[in-house]
């Protein structure tokens, strides 16, 4: 095999690897959507949100107004309520009268680590659930497992929404101290998440690509000219 050819296969089975140990720490960041500063105290007055994916996670973004508040003992950890609202599942939620985010199913609650699910009479804690939480500046960041959420049971559309509280979220409205994002509705994502395979394939071939073009502009840059060495 030719010099050239053998450096651009060795380009390419090196992007496969290291697109497989990389890929999850650069996943794309994607954008659900604004809310407007309405609550005094900017540490819980809810700004931007985002979300990302791998096959087995999922990622949440709060960023709030100002810098948020964290614990004494606990300092990655929100010192007041963040709660992370999904309807997984349509029609199978909460449809009590006064809930917040009415049809919801599954609640994540950053504050206290803990994933909820409707049973269909009340909230029960889903106690083998694992939620990483990370207070930085203006931002928190909640992962939790695919499988903690329900993910399986997604179908057609998802909806999420978010609620913060200077004391205990409460089921009748929102209060003066505390934040619904959005003010109604809900954030959709329209189809559910993402495919994960069309994702990394497509990022696996743009990495490809880019890197084979890079191994051709090489070798053409190292071949002697007119036959001289």
């Amino acid at each position: 095999m030719k010099p050239r050819r053998v450096l651009i296969v060795t380009v390419l089975l090196l992007s496969a690897s290291v697109f497989q140990t990389g890929y999850a720490d650069c996943l794309p960041l994607f954008y659900l959507g604004t809310d407007p500063d309405d609550i005094k105290k900017d540490h819980i007055d809810i700004k931007e949100l985002y979300y990302t994916i791998n096959d087995t996670h999922i990622t949440f973004i709060i960023t709030c107004y100002g810098e948020i508040k964290t614990r004494k003992k606990s300092p990655t950890l929100p010192s007041n309520e963040f709660q992370t609202c999904l309807d997984v599942a349509a029609g199978e939620g909460d449809s009590r009268r006064g809930a917040l985010f009415e049809g919801a199913d599954i609640i994540i609650e950053a504050h206290n680590q803990r994933v909820y699910y409707w049973n269909g009479k009340g909230w029960e804690r889903n106690k083998t659930a694992s939620v990483q939480v990370e207070v930085e500046g203006n931002n928190i960041t909640i992962t939790c497992r695919l499988s903690d959420i329900q993910f399986e049971r997604v179908s057609g559309d998802l909806r999420i929404g978010f609620i913060s509280n200077l004391n205990k979220v409460g089921s009748r409205g929102v209060n003066k101290g505390q934040d619904r994002a959005p003010d109604s509705g809900w954030y959709t994502l329209e189809g559910g998440i993402p495919d994960l395979n069309l994702l990394e394939s497509s990022a696996a071939g743009l990495l490809g690509f880019l890197l084979a073009s890079w191994a051709r502009r090489t070798s053409r840059r190292s071949r002697p000219r007119d036959g001289k060495s």
